[in-house]
């Protein structure tokens, strides 16, 4: 006796995506010129962040609050205890004005070029941020 059954069709379908490129090394760090660039974040109440970092150390940060408007905080990064760790004196802080004249210290948790994640502590502050370089410099 003979089966009759049509000829069974497997049909393997892939995606036609390539697969992501690998996560990018962490750029060492020689001065805070090296920071130098444009960065945006966001956070879960969707304030954005704004963030830009000369060759000098002058770090000029513009949050956006939504309906609380904006403010902006303006200092300068000096060379701190390793590569790594740096002291920020606010000239201007529009966000909390006790920290203007004050000393807080901003760690470099990763840096790829692509990414910086940046430790502001001190003073009762302590925040971290995971920032992506703009794509506009």
């Amino acid at each position: 006796m003979r089966w009759l059954l049509p000829p069974l069709i497997i049909c393997i379908v892939g995606c036609g995506h390539a697969p992501p490129p690998p996560p990018r090394a962490e750029v060492a760090l020689g001065s805070v010129a090296d920071l130098k660039g444009k960065y945006t974040a966001s956070n879960e109440v969707d304030w954005g962040y704004f963030l830009t970092i000369d060759e000098k150390g002058l770090m000029d940060l513009v949050i956006d609050r939504g309906k609380m408007g904006r403010c902006e905080q303006r200092g300068t990064l000096a060379a701190g205890a390793d590569r790594q760790t740096f002291a920020i004196v606010y000239q201007r802080n529009e966000c909390d004005r006790a920290h203007v004249g004050g000393k807080l210290t901003v760690h470099v948790d990763s840096f790829t070029g692509d990414q910086l994640v940046l430790a502001i502590t001190g003073d009762g502050v302590d925040e971290h941020r995971r920032f992506t370089r703009s794509a506009v410099q």
